[in-house]
């Protein structure tokens, strides 16, 4: 079993690091609205970064390195080579979706290559554990004997030896294998973050889209559906949503590959602890729809892992190759569906684009149709399990280890316990203890928690790992956190000696009893360790008790000032002094016994009832319930001295078991009050740069600085938290944090300024400090720099843009990536969004059939250049904050156009009607043509060229929304027009009043084109033809 088992976890982690990603399929959910504003969704979402992540991940792959090398390095390097390349095979076979035959060959290979690797470090092994045994032997003989403070480094050292053995006892081959793989994992989680970080620091422009949708590291997150929404018009900023839409879905799959990752882990580690809990907190705060996603991600992912110990299982027989394949097909189901689930999620960020829109609306319908059959389909794959023997619910409760979570950076457990030896006595009396501590452990599979203590019985093991003995730390256990697969014990002990200690469980029986099925002929019986952890117990013996007090320290009370008193009960604590080993050396430590001790009393002499708890006074002052005062304020009390003392008694019920007399707190003279008003002022502002993201704290003032004003640092600090009242200057505040320290809060989106925040501090009665602050907030010179090879003397001349091709386009207009007249633009936007800023691109006056949609300037053919109000056309980009303008941050180009009006040929001049050809129709345009742009024909002889042929991809003049040219009698000669009959294309012919002209006559025709781009070249002086018509005479000699 145990080889089985390890292989398992081995295969677990390859399917963990091979997803292959696809597109959506149809899914069904109700997302709900979205209520959360962006600026909490910003800080919902702030500890979660690819940076977050990526740092926890090293911190783990560091971990298992450290394992790894513990073992590899006592392995055969040829046999851990090969070992190493067959699980890089088996990887490779797995992203190509090999079949269970070429499955089942790559297994015999690592089998083989795991023998090779348990052979050369059987005897290497075999030594180090003899060396490690004889090295607990000693540490368990030394922690029996050693003192409080050498029990706990031994006990410490013993835990970490012990864990140490229990590695060498399970290293072999297959362990090997499952660290290396482990590694490949994270590395590979890793890698995708890296890719995507990468992705997002080219993508700027929204021109940059499809090198961001088609890139390795985003192809896989995005439905194109959607990313269509994120682009329209009605988006403002395109390239941010798009940003967003593809964190959130990324996020949702990396999160729970990350967690599934680190919840098979068999070893603690603080940094992936930390990314769990800021995982939870960001799932947590999304809406349902999302959170669903995420939860059906996750549990798919248990699917998967139930789905590759089944396989592992079904290749070890060579005929169950076909339902073998069967396994492998349902494997591939699971994680496809895990991607398409991933790829719909939709986080609350992007409301920040959408949300109120028509838009917004579009993509929740949107999204719901996908989500049309989700839960079915992920029903179906478990029905699919079922019928091949996979009890995803049932083997989900199978322990494979379980490891320590410690509550604190060190790692250890502490027991304490308070002793005095009573008066006349030499047998010291326990008066107070931590008697029960909470220890947590994490299971793996998480799922495996929710049925722990049906399935399992845990003791705790504070003995030699190869013997089994009594337990001394006993305690209840619970399910703590499921979800989490979180354990925990609340445990006691009857012990005084440290311990280094593990948790033990043992399956109560062999197949769980809630599993719906099981591997046929698997043994489950389950006995396994967690990793050990110290447990410290210590034992003291009081020689002594402070009474501590934040007015301890106060050494005056004003005769004229009734309100002065002095309360030593204010911040009140018990601090213990202890006997070292017994000897009279007082040990430095104190230690806060004020929730232990059982009772005590403050003002009275418990070894002499009359004895005065003011020492030195002559009765001018008066002790009630701990609060010192004159008994006359007045002058005549002037210079009268007292000094007050605390006594404690410590008790069993009724019968004092020992007196303890306190330190004396300051002798406190009586002296005349005047202004007890403290004003501490600024030297200088504080500056503050300009922040819309965050809240921005500063400090204010030095600690050392409130103390003095205060009277010390212990009557500072003991001044209750009403007793601050802090005056803001438009939101910028002082703040009372631990201790009374100040710090100032600038909100976000503060604009710059110079702010006056006050702080009133009623330290007592009679005192008071007035504490303000000048906080100066500036806007970063953050602005972009025109670049002056595209750009001179403020303009630019922008080229045209082809649709189709341009050799054969369907569509002309202008469009201009603005990014490009910048050379820092993308620094300087991701600078400023950093803070909260912006950077607008805007037309400094609007110009009909031009636009600015993200950074793309587009000019369509609705520009007119000869309309009466028609502006130039410039760009003006300025930095924004909030709503102010960054001084001096506003550039202005001009963008002109290039001509792309075309070129107007015509050669006739003159045309002639006269007696032999007044029945002909004359074609007037047969010399006449308009070439565009690129020097292309697009109408010629008074007629279009047409379409589809290897230069038009679409009509010619459409193409840059020009009309044919039209023909026409000029208006000075309209009297004449009933003349001749004469076509818009250029055609002309007498009519019968023409035809009997008895005299010859002249008159004008001519032609109208019009681009909106601009002139066309050669136009307005080539645009006219005289028409001469004399009957009497040949039209040759006219």
């Amino acid at each position: 079993m145990k080889r089985k088992f390890v292989k398992v976890m081995f295969f677990g982690a390859l399917a963990l690091s091979t997803v292959t990603y696809v597109g959506c399929k149809d899914y069904d959910d109700d997302i709900k609205n979205v209520q959360e504003q962006i600026d909490a969704i910003n800080k919902k979402g702030a500890d979660v970064t690819t940076e977050a992540m990526t740092a926890a991940i090293n911190s783990a792959v560091a971990g298992l390195q450290t394992q790894l090398d513990a073992i590899a390095s006592k392995a055969d390097k040829t046999a851990l080579d090969e070992l190493k390349k067959t699980v890089t095979d088996l990887q490779a076979a797995l992203n190509n979706k090999a079949d269970a035959i070429k499955l089942t060959e790559l297994q015999t290979k690592l089998d083989e290559a795991i023998a090779k690797v348990n052979a050369s470090i059987e005897s290497s092994v075999g030594a180090a554990k003899t060396e490690l045994q004889a090295k607990i032997d000693k540490l368990q003989a030394d922690l029996e004997k050693a003192d409080a403070d050498a029990a706990e480094k031994i006990a410490t050292e013993l835990a970490a030896v012990k864990t140490e053995l229990q590695g060498l006892i399970n290293a072999n081959g297959e362990k090997i294998a499952d660290l290396y793989e482990k590694i490949k994992g994270l590395d590979a989680i890793k890698t995708k973050i890296e890719a995507l970080e990468e992705a997002d620091k080219n993508f700027v422009t929204i021109s940059q889209l499809n090198d961001y949708m088609n890139s390795e590291a985003v192809k896989a997150y995005v439905d194109e559906a959607l990313v269509d929404y994120l682009t329209s018009a009605e988006v403002t900023e395109q390239v941010n949503a798009v940003k967003t839409y593809v964190d959130g879905t990324f996020k949702a799959a990396i999160m729970a590959e990350i967690k599934a990752e680190y919840l098979s882990l068999e070893k603690y580690n603080a940094d992936m602890e930390a990314l769990m809990e800021k995982i939870d907190t960001y799932v947590g705060k999304e809406d349902a729809a999302y959170k669903k996603i995420f939860t059906d991600i996750t549990a798919l992912q248990t699917y998967q892992q139930q789905t590759i110990e089944v396989l592992v299982a079904s290749l070890a027989e060579n005929n169950t190759i076909e339902n073998a394949n069967k396994i492998v097909g349902a494997l591939e189901d699971i994680t496809t569906l895990q991607t398409e689930i991933a790829k719909c999620a939709k986080t609350t960020d992007l409301d920040a684009y959408v949300k109120g829109t028509e838009l917004g609306g579009l993509i929740d319908t949107h999204l719901q149709d996908k989500f049309a059959g989700y839960d079915g389909e992920i029903a179906d794959i478990k029905k699919r399990l079922l019928a091949l023997e996979i009890d995803v619910d049932g083997l989900k409760s199978m322990v494979q280890s379980v490891t320590f979570v410690p509550s604190d950076s060190e790692g250890k457990v502490y027991f304490s316990s308070y002793y005095v030896v009573s008066e006349g006595e030499t047998e010291k009396t326990l008066i107070a203890s931590n008697n029960t501590v909470t220890v947590k452990f994490r299971v793996s599979p998480v799922s495996a928690a929710k049925n722990f203590f049906d399935n399992y019985t845990a003791s705790f093991d504070a003995q030699e790992i190869t013997t089994r003995a009594a337990n001394i730390f006993e305690g209840e256990g619970k399910v703590e956190n499921a979800d989490e697969g979180i354990i925990s014990f609340v445990i006691s002990t009857t012990t005084e000696q440290s311990h280094a200690v593990c948790l033990n469980i043992i399956a109560k029986n062999s197949v769980p009893e809630n599993a719906e099925t099981a591997i046929k002929g698997t043994d489950y019986f389950t006995n396994i360790n967690s990793n050990y952890f110290p447990v410290i117990v210590t034992t003291k013996t009081i020689s002594g008790i402070q009474v501590e007090s934040t007015n301890s320290t106060v050494s005056s009370i004003y005769y004229n000032k009734e309100a002065s008193k002095i309360d030593y009960k204010a911040g009140v604590a018990l601090k213990a002094r202890f006997v070292d080993g017994g000897n009279a050396t007082l040990d430095p430590e104190n230690v806060d016994l004020s929730n232990l001790v059982t009772s005590y009393e403050f003002d009275k002499d418990m070894t002499n009832p009359d004895a005065p708890v003011i020492l030195d006074g002559d009765g001018s002052y008066k002790l009630e319930d701990g609060v010192l005062s004159l008994k006359n304020y007045a002058a005549e009390s002037a210079g009268k001295e007292a000094t007050v003392v605390a006594y404690v008694a410590v008790k069993d019920g009724d019968n004092t078991l020992k007196e303890f007399k306190s330190t004396a707190y300051a002798k406190v003279t009586a002296a005349n009050y005047t202004d007890g008003t403290v004003n501490l002022t600024p030297v200088a502002p504080t500056d503050v740069l300009y922040d819309g993201t965050k809240v921005t704290s500063t400090s204010a003032y030095a600690l050392t600085e409130l103390y003095t004003s205060a009277g010390s640092k212990d009557i500072y600090e003991a001044i209750p938290v009403d007793k601050f009242t802090p005056t803001a200057d438009k939101g910028v505040t002082f703040v009372i944090g631990e201790k009374n320290a100040l710090t100032i809060n600038v909100p976000k989106g503060t604009a710059a300024g110079t702010y006056s925040p006050t702080l009133k501090i009623q330290v007592d009665a009679v005192k008071v400090i007035n504490v303000s602050a000048s906080v100066k907030v500036s806007y970063q010179d953050i602005k972009v720099v025109i670049d002056g090879n595209i750009v001179s003397a403020g303009a630019m001349t922008l080229k045209p843009t082809y649709q189709g091709s341009y050799e054969k386009p369907t569509s002309v207009g202008f469009t201009l990536d603005l990014a490009t007249l910048y050379t820092n633009y993308a620094t300087q936007l991701a600078a400023v969004k950093k803070v909260g800023g912006d950077i607008t691109l805007t037309l400094k006056d609007a110009v009909k059939g031009a636009s600015i949609n993200g950074t793309t300037l587009t000019v369509d053919k609705t520009y007119n250049a000869h309309a009466d109000d028609i502006n130039p056309i410039v760009i003006v980009a300025k930095t924004v904050y909030g709503e102010a303008t960054l001084d001096n941050s506003t550039v202005e180009t001009k963008i002109n156009l290039t001509e792309i009006s075309g070129t107007w040929a015509f050669t006739i001049k003159s045309a002639a009607f006269g007696k032999d050809n007044l029945n002909s129709t004359l074609n007037i345009a047969k010399t006449a043509s308009w070439t565009d742009y690129r020097g292309k024909v697009m109408w010629a002889d008074g007629a279009e060229k047409a379409q589809g042929t290897t230069e038009w991809g679409a009509k010619p003049l459409s193409v840059y929304g020009f009309t044919a040219p039209v023909f026409s009698i000029a208006t000075a000669d309209a009297d004449k027009a009933k003349y001749v009959n004469i076509t818009t294309d250029g055609k002309i012919s007498l009519t019968d009043a023409g035809k009997n002209l008895a005299s010859a006559i002249t008159l004008k025709v001519n032609v109208a084109a019009v681009s909106n781009w601009g002139t066309i070249t050669d136009f307005a002086s080539n645009n006219e033809v005289t028409v001469k018509i004399d009957l009497s005479q040949d039209a040759a000699d006219i």
